[in-house]
């Protein structure tokens, strides 16, 4: 009764991501190996091949197994298989036999068991694994995924999607719409893809991707962006956090220069514009934002509104992003910020509030003393006049001076005169 037993599969199905060869070390394969890659090596192996050979391979298949144990995946681990007391029915070695006997069926008889249950057994490894899976696929069946609640029809559907599902990454789980049994015209529920890289495990399938948590967003990208992925997701929410808005390929250049993985900016976009608060700005500039409670650029424009209320866009776009380099954004990203602010029109070029700000909500201290002082004139003011200013008003010079040059209130004049925006 020792494995393998003919009528018996060689290679268990839920063990075939320990039996192929993951990694090939390009030398000429032996013949078992090819086999391996070839054909699944079922129970119809015993009809196809001579049984020596099947006996050989058996021996591989063994040794591979529990080589490999320690890197079983989690799904096939969690695989219930039925209870020892079950499995005794089975021909199996006397050795594993013997092994399930002495397990006790009080312990633990409210829990599954589980294939990672069977191997927490004391001398229970690797050739007792492949033993009892093989009597059980070919006799009492294995708890393997319910392919057609999944709306598929056999494993190799399975495979096609998930093989469709690889060439769309990165991407949202909810933009897939992996509802495969439409029917009626009613809309099921979308397929879980976790469920569904569970399922090839279990069949013996692997899929170089995985299901991360990106700010709550189940997002799927290839097992090597992962790593990328997050940090692609860090860089734009503390960016957009800071300055308010960024581009796809600004954030793709700083995911590079920190992970050297080689994303682009349709990475950044396939990864970002699943999330509900992604929105953009101007999709052919590659200009995104975040939804979120609070965003620089529209503290900013209200600051600049509350003072002027009616400026040219061309002109609102330069000092809202004044202190910031790389690409000047178009008028696209300025509208959008404009249609965020109820209260903000754009007609005609010109950005427009029919009723200013209140100053007093928008303007700090020191814009609320150095506001008045650049009203008076619309020429504007030296550094030197403006500094002997604001000594007469006791106020600290060098934050006055950042201030002038970074406030978007304040421009500086051909001249070098500074002035209120607008005035000019």
């Amino acid at each position: 009764m020792n494995y393998p037993r003919p009528g018996e599969p060689i290679v268990p199905r839920l063990l075939r991501p320990l039996v192929l060869e993951r990694h090939p070390t390009g030398l000429p394969a032996d013949a078992e190996s090819a086999l391996f890659a070839q054909h699944e090596l079922g129970a119809d192996a015993w009809k196809r091949f001579p049984e020596e050979t099947c006996r050989r391979i058996g021996l591989l298949v063994v040794d591979r197994v529990q080589m490999r144990l320690r890197a079983l995946p989690q799904p096939i681990r969690d695989t219930v298989l039925p209870t020892p007391e079950a499995a005794l029915a089975l021909p199996l070695e006397r050795r594993t036999a013997n092994t399930l006997r002495r397990v006790t069926a009080t312990r633990g008889a409210d829990q599954p068991w589980t294939v990672g249950r069977y191997l927490a057994i004391r001398w229970f490894g690797g050739r007792a694994l492949v033993d009892l899976l093989a009597a059980l696929e070919a006799r009492a069946g294995i708890a393997l995924p319910n392919l057609s609640n999944l709306g598929l029809a056999d494993d190799r559907a399975l495979k096609r999607l998930l093989l469709t599902i690889a060439q769309r990454l990165p991407i949202a789980e909810h933009q897939l719409e992996l509802d495969t049994n439409r029917s009626g015209g009613r809309r099921p529920d979308p397929i879980d893809v976790t469920t569904l890289l569970k399922s090839a495990a279990q069949l013996g399938h692997e899929f170089s991707f995985r299901v991360t948590d990106l700010g709550g967003t189940r997002v799927v990208v290839h097992l090597r962006d992962l790593t990328a992925a997050r940090t692609a997701y860090r860089i734009a929410t503390r960016t957009v956090r800071t300055l308010g808005a960024a581009t796809t390929d600004s954030i793709a250049g700083q995911v590079r220069a920190t992970t050297r993985s080689a994303v682009d900016e349709r990475f950044v976009e396939g990864l970002l514009s699943g999330l509900p608060a992604f929105k953009w700005l101007d999709r052919d500039g590659g200009w995104f934002w975040f939804e979120q409670r609070s965003n620089p650029l529209l503290s900013n424009l209200r600051k600049v509104l509350s003072v002027v209320p009616r400026l040219p866009l061309a002109r609102l776009a330069s000092v809202l992003f004044r202190t910031r380099a790389g690409p000047r954004p178009s008028p696209t990203v300025v509208q959008g910020l404009c249609r965020a602010v109820p209260e903000v029109r754009v007609a005609d070029g010109m950005v427009v509030v029919d009723k200013a700000f209140d100053r007093r909500a928008h303007l700090n201290e020191e814009e609320s003393r150095v506001v008045p002082l650049l009203e008076a004139t619309r020429r504007g003011l030296p550094e030197a006049q403006i500094r002997w200013l604001i000594r007469d008003v006791g106020l600290p010079w060098t934050p006055i001076w950042r201030l002038l040059r970074s406030s978007p209130l304040f421009e500086q004049s051909p001249e070098g005169l500074f002035r209120l925006v607008g005035s000019g």
